[in-house]
């Protein structure tokens, strides 16, 4: 905020624009002086309230018409408002301007101040994760943003979940710490749904292998890769391939080699950088170097909701079961929707 003194011969007519002072003067008489006021506001909003808290009549209102959509003014509308003799308002990009003479007491300036702090746009910060791609051999990333995901674990999850979350939660929140994270289960039971949940509440970059990049994970450009992001969490979906046992036929040795390494070696000590792993295969057929002390730091089996949780669940998005019993996640949130999974296996013969 600062106070903004006008000189007596300036030039307030500039670029065929409205100027404000000049409209003072020719209303007034008088030079105004004026009062800024930086903040992002919702102008529509603040201009609303100012029309109610003082009456103003549509005729003491003018408008940028440039901000017209329709014949309606839109949310960022510019405007100037005359509030009464000697006392108006100007929303700006940034900032509102309040221009009055020596009879408008400071009062009256902080009520204008404090409407405008009512009217504050509030932006949601955005939360993104980053897709690994490739282009003539170079690995580089594309951002996507991620909708707002909030989860209410407690009820979409078994009870012996909510250790296990705090266990990844503390574990991703401390940068100094590295290592893999397993998530393993049924399809639809949520792997997924906790991940985007993971994104929206830590402060990590988060960086997702597609199916179709985890050879990348092998190639010679993978570590350079990595090493230009260091404290990151690497994400690898049905990755159950590349977790497979070494000694049975793994097609991937070099990136599960490089995979532990990041875990627990000399490059996790460089880089703190995380792994999230998920896969749907039992968790026999997994290399066993993935599971040693010091290079786990959690693994969690998903499985259907217990009955008594399914039926919570259901009862909290307003649907009916007639024969409850556990489920999925997804399952429970499409009920409603037809079922074209075979449920028996069809009889051949002549």
């Amino acid at each position: 905020m600062r106070a903004i003194k006008f000189k007596q011969n300036a030039d307030y007519f500039k670029h065929g624009d409205i100027h404000v002072p000049s409209l003072f003067l020719s209303l007034y008489h008088s030079i105004p002086n004026a009062f800024e006021f930086g903040v992002n506001l919702n102008k529509k909003e603040f201009i609303d309230e100012i029309i109610l808290e003082y009456n103003v009549s549509k005729t003491d209102i003018i408008y940028n018409e440039s901000f017209f959509v329709d014949d309606e003014p839109v949310s960022d509308i510019d405007a100037i408002i005359i509030i009464k003799n000697g006392f108006m308002v100007a929303t700006g990009h940034a900032d509102i301007t309040i221009y009055y003479d020596s009879l408008i007491e400071i009062n009256e300036r902080q009520q204008i101040i404090d409407i405008a702090k009512k009217s504050i746009r509030h932006e949601e910060k955005k939360k993104y994760f980053h897709m690994v791609c490739r282009d003539n051999g170079d690995m580089y990333l594309k951002d996507f943003e991620i909708k707002s995901h909030e989860v209410e674990l407690d009820s979409h999850y078994n009870d012996d979940f909510l250790e296990i979350d705090s266990l990844i939660k503390n574990s991703l929140n401390d940068k100094s710490k590295n290592g893999i994270i397993l998530l393993h289960g049924l399809y639809g039971t949520g792997k997924t749904y906790y991940i985007r949940h993971l994104i929206n509440t830590i402060n990590r970059k988060f960086i997702y292998f597609p199916l179709y990049m985890i050879d990348a994970i092998s190639s010679p450009e993978f570590l350079p890769f990595i090493t230009e992001h260091p404290h990151s969490v690497l994400i690898l979906e049905d990755c159950e391939n590349l977790l497979m046992h070494r000694e049975k036929g793994n097609m991937n040795n070099n990136a599960l080699s490089n995979l532990l390494n990041l875990g627990d070696g000399l490059l996790s000590d460089a880089l703190s950088v995380n792994v999230i792993c998920t896969f749907n295969a039992n968790v026999a057929k997994i290399d066993e170097a993935l599971l040693r002390k010091g290079r786990m730091l959690a693994r969690y089996e998903f499985r259907e909701l217990s009955k008594e949780k399914t039926i919570e669940l259901t009862q909290k998005l307003g649907k009916q079961m007639i024969d409850p019993k556990p489920m999925t996640i997804a399952d429970i949130y499409n009920l409603e929707n037809v079922d074209f999974q075979d449920k028996t296996q069809a009889k051949i013969g002549f």
